[in-house]
């Protein structure tokens, strides 16, 4: 238990130094990236990577001595936090690992496959569910993680219910989430410029349909559903310089187009949609040095333990 504790207690808002060598955060100097996954899966991997990596250290995962885990990454997508943790795995003799990655898409879920498979990556199970409906068993996993996935269920009482249920006591539970869209100005200014015809973007939060912006909500839904030690911090970090504008721009075009699609007409998206990628990437370039957006990203690190 003091060991959970004294991880929570890191400082909030972290500001990490960005490490060129870290092969899983930075494809460019990865000398054998997954060939398995499209461009975009890597970039998108760069951007929540170093917020899922830091959950990881604040839930004290250290293979070190007989320590066993066995991990739920749920909500898994392409697997960052499968991949960080078999990382951390393969750095060390001592400590065993067994993972199930879980997500309810089938097409990314085949991706991960792939990636096991090009990997060789053992002890991992791929497994297709929901994560507002875990069908695993009772006290089964010393961890479960959910990197950039419970905001957007209809039904986190329900995820959290079901994550609580499957660990065994003194079990810890991670969480990640965005605090706020710090680069949204981009699209907004990038329609406004280059697309003004375009009806506006909104809010991004208000298409979330929980409040996994606030600490405050995600400490008191994790005590409702019975988590004890529970810290929720604001965490800071800035994207690798080696991110080019033009996948950085497609990132935030994926997004925009999101909630594009569920703020506007049919004709409209149909319309305009298409102009989101190129006006993105013309503001990158015009506003800042290189096209590199060079500014914070803001994430919700929160973290909870099972008595």
């Amino acid at each position: 238990m003091q060991k959970l504790r004294s991880a929570l207690n890191m400082g909030s808002s972290k500001t990490p130094t960005f490490s060129p060598a870290n092969p899983l955060l930075d494809g460019s100097t990865d000398p054998n990236p997954p060939t398995s996954l499209p461009k975009m899966a890597i970039t998108q991997e760069r951007v929540v990577g170093h917020p899922a990596n830091e959950m990881l250290d604040r839930a004290s995962i250290k293979f070190e001595g007989q320590n066993s885990f066995r991990v739920l990454d749920n909500a898994c997508g392409t697997g960052i936090v499968t991949a960080l943790l078999k990382a951390r795995a393969r750095s060390s003799s001592a400590g065993q690992l067994d993972i199930v990655a879980s997500d309810i898409d089938e097409k990314v879920l085949d991706l991960l496959r792939k990636r096991i498979e090009e990997c060789g990556w053992q002890g991992v199970e791929v497994m297709n569910f929901d994560q507002a409906s875990i069908p695993l068993p009772d006290e089964s996993f010393t961890h479960v993680f959910t990197n950039f996935g419970i905001f957007f269920s209809q039904q986190d009482d329900k995820v959290l219910e079901g994550v609580h249920r499957i660990l065994k006591p003194g079990g810890v539970a991670g969480f990640t989430s965005w605090k706020a869209i710090t680069w949204w100005h981009v699209p907004t200014t990038a329609l406004k410029e280059y697309v003004p015809d375009a009806p506006a973007l909104g809010d991004p939060t208000t298409q979330f349909p929980s409040q996994w912006h606030d600490e405050s909500y995600a400490v008191k839904k994790m005590q409702d559903a019975g988590f004890s030690d529970v810290k929720s911090e604001v965490y800071k970090y800035k994207l690798d310089p080696q991110l080019a504008p033009e996948d950085f721009a497609q990132a935030m075009a994926m997004l925009a187009k999101m909630v594009a699609m569920r703020r506007w007409s049919k004709d409209d998206f149909a319309k305009y949609a298409p102009s989101i990628d190129e006006a993105i990437l013309n503001v990158l370039k015009k506003e800042y040095p290189h096209g590199q957006w060079d500014q914070h990203m803001e994430a919700i690190i929160t973290i909870g333990q099972k008595s």
